[in-house]
């Protein structure tokens, strides 16, 4: 008879699960399913005062140190599809990664300085594979990588972090207005798309990774890929 599990252990095994996938689907509210990006256990050791000023910009924008740390990787680290190390696979909703970047055949180990800190969070699934690929890439350690965006990253201001939010909330009602008048001749006004059609997949316009978009950018770029599908399937 099968060892029955901790609920620690039930714990782990979810988290593990969760891991090997780039997005688990939430439960459906309302008429509208969600979608999060997992999150991947990494450990990073930084110098003291590295470590000091990562957690006081963690602090400074109410947010935890793993959302800080997925935000400086994504912001703070050229884009995914700049570096070449990943496209993403619009059909199956997912990131391609590099496989001889993200899993090289053999264990490399670079020089790394040896911090004071040890930093352990859960960053997000697709930011650790920038990370990881990242670091193969370039030939260098993640923690070095990580050392240096504490030291050089420059935070948004409170102005511009307000500014941002108003755009968003202003593209979530434009796409809200949209479904509820769904069906309506030119019952909203044409926005421009966030979204380029390359005519083989619909990329994000300025890059931002799918973890980071809002429910309107989810629900246009859903209806994009759907056209996109029929399309190729016609062809």
């Amino acid at each position: 008879m099968p060892k029955k599990l901790t609920k620690d252990q039930k714990y782990y095994q979810k988290r593990k699960k969760e891991a090997g996938k780039d997005f688990i689907r939430l439960p459906k509210e309302g008429d509208k399913t969600g979608r999060r990006g997992t999150r991947k256990a990494i450990c990073l050791r930084v110098s003291l005062a590295a470590a000091e000023r990562f957690k006081q910009m963690a602090k400074d924008a109410g947010i935890n140190q793993w959302q800080m740390a997925s935000r400086m990787i994504d912001k703070g680290l050229p884009g995914i599809q700049a570096l070449g190390i990943a496209h993403y696979d619009s059909e199956r909703q997912k990131w391609d990664w590099n496989e001889q970047l993200l899993k090289p055949p053999s264990r490399l180990r670079y020089k790394s300085d040896k911090g004071d800190v040890q930093l352990n969070m859960d960053i997000t699934k697709t930011m650790w594979n920038k990370l990881q690929c990242y670091s193969h890439k370039v030939q260098r350690s993640k923690s070095r990588i990580f050392e240096e965006l504490c030291r050089d990253y420059t935070p948004m201001t409170k102005e511009q972090c307000e500014r941002q939010k108003i755009k968003r909330d202003e593209h979530k009602q434009y796409w809200d207005d949209w479904h509820r008048n769904r069906g309506v001749v030119d019952a909203v006004p044409q926005k421009p798309s966030k979204f380029i059609n390359t005519g083989s997949e619909i990329i994000h316009s300025k890059g931002i990774p799918p973890e980071y978009w809002d429910d309107a950018e989810f629900a246009e770029f859903e209806e994009l890929s759907l056209k996109l599908i029929e399309r190729l399937r016609g062809d």
